[in-house]
């Protein structure tokens, strides 16, 4: 296919250059005492220019930084297999910087012999609007770099001179050696212009140049171009670095997030040398959220310079929980919502401005923290604004209804705020008249002394929501929560959770020792306890720390983990040791029956009964596990994952799902 290209486009040039050859010598704007006649003839004879589609040539007009590249061009020889290696080198570079695409083939020619690299690529893509690579650029090649480029391209070597030009002061001393090499071939004048000036900023004229080809042709043909000869020389990518915030490796790869929160991966292998504020260390060392700077050659990194950084967030707490101090924060980052988790043991922590520890921490709260790799030096928390107390009752006062509460556990004095006409009670989920709240205990959810948060009107005056916060430490009150696993007979503890299965982690889960003598009321009725399955909304009274009696509010627990549907999401993890599988809902477009579960990462138990295909490719349960690294090494997060599940029965006591599909994005 690249041999077909580099055909056709030897084909276009030779059709440019025969119309040039045609109209070479009638520009209507180079009259017969022009200065530069003969040498703008010459070259449009000689195919090396070419004017406008006006009929004109406009010789004071500067030179542009492509037209150059294709006046210099002529004085190359590049054969269709040095152009193929040159597109093989630079093709994918080019593409992404899209240059002006007639100028193309004049580009990788100059790459090829050595004219240029990609770094006076990349500077003439970063400069002007539209740049220097694209159609009608404005800027135009500076006399020093035009020097540079006219003394490569016929193959000299550098001349040690020193310059007479009145200016030469401002010449950047790089240049001068190439200056001097131009002077001693006669392609440039070492007098200067009238004035003795070289004017190394600014720009050579269409006339100047076609002198400067015209002179560089002649000396080329009777001397040679070193830089035609010899074998052919493959120039090596140079070394780049890249910048970002580190985020994780997965086998050979590394993944670190830019300036604006773009993922990039690199390929990341064992032989990295690896620096920790500039000393040597270990992968083990590396945390996510430290900065980063990769040495990359090609995509391949060869150093990896971390940067262990103090950084400030906003953020909401999302998980407390009570066997560590790891605590999982959520914030916004490049309008982008992020977690993270910091370990707050050894951190200073207030509360409303009051020194605190982990222990009164909360899930909502806000906090500003401050921290280093994955440990928070600083915990600054606050409750929401609606957080409320420990609630008394409902209760009216003439036409006014009113919920009371306590400020504080022990307080003395009760308060109260106003409801609104309808009031939403999570408790219940659903939203009930004020009226019916005061008037029927039948509608009240609450029980004394339970911690409640308030939601309010726009105004602020009237509640228009009533929220439980579930508190596991009370050991004499009532906790409200859900049962987290079915219970046995024989148990002696029982798992709660604020939230239900669909929503919970393993950090939400609180284990209460149970009281032999257990009470459970299940719709008013004495029961057993092997009767409480998962998700049951229950109301716990503790009593000196044990359970005491536990009402059933709704007893329409689930006994077969998810519902039955088809459920999608992008490929989070697979844990071939649980035999579970995991994704996200969060950017997934194929919902079907996602709204069944939890928005987010969810996971899926599965068996030696379930069906797997990666790519519509069948999987036995041992070929999948051993398989599935392997597959998606070099792609991980680019996968989606569809689950079908089936009903079962309780006995089973597992999730178990029916069909497990990954395909490519």
């Amino acid at each position: 296919m690249k041999k077909k290209l580099t055909k056709v486009l030897s084909i276009i040039l030779a059709c440019i250059l025969l119309t040039v050859n045609i109209e070479a010598a009638n520009f209507k704007d180079v009259k017969q005492n022009h200065w530069a006649k003969s040498y703008i003839e010459k070259c449009a004879d000689l195919g090396f220019i070419n004017g406008y589609t006006d009929g004109s040539f406009k010789p004071d007009g500067s030179i542009k930084f492509l037209e150059l590249l294709k006046m210099v061009s002529n004085l190359l020889n590049v054969s269709e297999s040095e152009m193929q290696t040159a597109e093989s080198i630079y093709g994918a570079q080019l593409n992404k910087l899209q240059p002006a695409t007639w100028a193309r083939p004049y580009i990788l020619k100059c790459l090829q012999k050595g004219v240029i690299n990609m770094d006076t690529i990349n500077t003439a893509a970063k400069t002007g609007n539209p740049s220097m690579i694209k159609d009608k650029a404005q800027n135009s090649s500076s006399r020093s770099d035009t020097a540079i480029i006219f003394a490569k391209a016929m193959g000299l070597q550098p001349v040690p001179t020193s310059l007479s030009y009145n200016d030469s002061s401002e010449i950047n001393d790089k240049v001068i050696p190439y200056i001097g090499a131009l002077q001693k071939v006669g392609v440039l004048n070492p007098k200067g212009n009238d004035k003795g000036m070289f004017r190394p900023k600014d720009p050579l004229s269409r006339a100047e140049v076609s002198k400067m080809l015209s002179i560089a042709y002649d000396y080329v043909s009777t001397h040679g171009n070193s830089g035609n000869s010899g074998s052919m020389v493959v120039p090596t990518q140079p070394n780049k670095t890249v910048t970002g915030t580190f985020k994780n490796t997965f086998s050979s790869y590394i993944t670190i997030a830019d300036a604006i929160g773009n993922l990039k991966v690199y390929s990341y292998p064992a032989s990295v040398t690896k620096t920790l504020n500039g000393a040597p260390t270990f992968d083990s060392n590396i945390v996510e959220g430290m900065e980063v700077t990769l040495t990359l050659q090609g995509d391949t990194v060869i150093r990896a310079d971390f940067k262990q950084v103090e950084k400030t967030i906003d953020s909401v707490i999302k998980e407390v929980p009570s066997r560590s101090y790891n605590v999982k924060f959520e914030y916004k980052e490049n309008n982008k919502t992020q977690t993270i988790t910091l370990d707050v043991q050894n951190a200073t922590i207030t509360l409303d401005g009051n020194k605190a520890t982990i222990d009164d921490l909360k899930e909502g709260y806000e906090a500003k923290v401050t921290y280093k790799m994955d440990k928070a030096i600083k915990l600054d928390a606050k409750r929401n604004q609606n957080f409320a107390g420990f609630f008394e009752e409902f209760r009216s006062s003439g036409r006014e209804m009113r919920v009371y509460y306590k400020p504080e556990y022990n307080s003395r004095k009760s308060d109260y705020y106003v409801l609104n006409e309808y009031v939403y009670l999570n408790k219940s989920n659903k939203s009930v008249r004020a009226t019916d709240l005061v008037r029927s205990s039948n509608t009240n959810p609450f029980v004394k002394g339970q911690p409640i948060n308030f939601e309010f009107d726009r105004s602020g005056k009237s509640v228009t929501g009533v929220y439980y916060e579930f508190d596991s430490r009370i050991k004499d009150g009532h906790i409200f929560g859900y049962i987290a696993y079915d219970v046995n007979s024989t148990d002696n503890k029982i798992s709660v959770s604020p939230k239900n299965y669909k929503s919970s982690t393993k950090y939400d889960i609180v284990d209460l020792d149970l009281d032999r003598n257990v009470y459970v009321n299940i719709n008013g009725r004495d029961n057993r306890i092997s009767n409480l399955r998962r998700d049951m909304l229950v109301n716990i009274t503790m009593k000196d720390g044990y359970v005491y009696e536990i009402e059933v509010i709704n007893s329409t627990g689930i006994t077969s983990g998810y519902e039955k549907g088809i459920f999608s999401g992008e490929l989070v993890d697979v844990d071939t040791r649980n035999h579970q599988i995991s994704f996200d809902t969060y950017n997934a477009p194929w919902n079907n029956d996602n709204n069944l579960i939890s928005e987010g990462v969810n996971t899926f138990e599965y068996d030696e009964r379930t069906k797997f295909y990666i790519d519509n490719k069948a999987y036995s349960l041992y070929d999948f596990e051993y398989n599935i690294f392997s597959i998606l090494d070099k792609d991980y997060y680019n996968y989606q994952v569809t689950i079908k599940t089936g009903e079962r029965t309780y006995a089973d006591r597992r999730v178990v799902v029916l069909e497990v599909s990954i395909n490519k994005f």
